[in-house]
């Protein structure tokens, strides 16, 4: 998956945690979102590995399809089999300083679900532009 920073009016801008947290609030209320459980006692790990996850996003039409943000230099992550297996998808989430941003928020795009939105920490909002 490659992807591209937004731009606000023809300026690359960065994006408070404040907007994110509010477009993630409206995909809530949409119920674009929905709690799980895995059972008392029954929380198992399947990685990926390497950094703390600081967001995690279901496919509303593919639900087997997750997406994790990590902290900086891990980025964010995909898996297509319910968390059996992950693979990176970082491809334009790079900075000079940091090598991968960190991702801390991401919003599915409820009419075409393939396009995703990154918050980052310290890189602004990021759009996926291939699935």
């Amino acid at each position: 998956m490659k992807w591209e920073m937004l731009q606000v009016n023809g300026s690359t801008r960065s994006i408070t945690c404040c907007t994110i947290t509010l477009l993630l609030q409206v995909l809530l209320m949409l119920g674009l979102a929905a709690p799980a459980s895995a059972g008392v006692y029954e929380w198992v790990s399947n990685g990926p590995y390497g950094g703390d996850a600081r967001a995690i996003a279901i496919d509303p039409i593919y639900p087997k399809t997750l997406y994790a943000g990590f902290n900086i230099r891990v980025g964010m992550y995909k898996s297509t089999n319910g968390g059996d297996s992950w693979s990176a998808i970082n491809s334009g989430l790079m900075d000079s300083s940091v090598d991968v941003y960190g991702v801390f928020s991401i919003a599915i795009d409820p009419i075409t679900p393939t396009t995703l939105y990154a918050g980052t920490y310290n890189g602004g909002v990021f759009k996926s532009l291939t699935p």
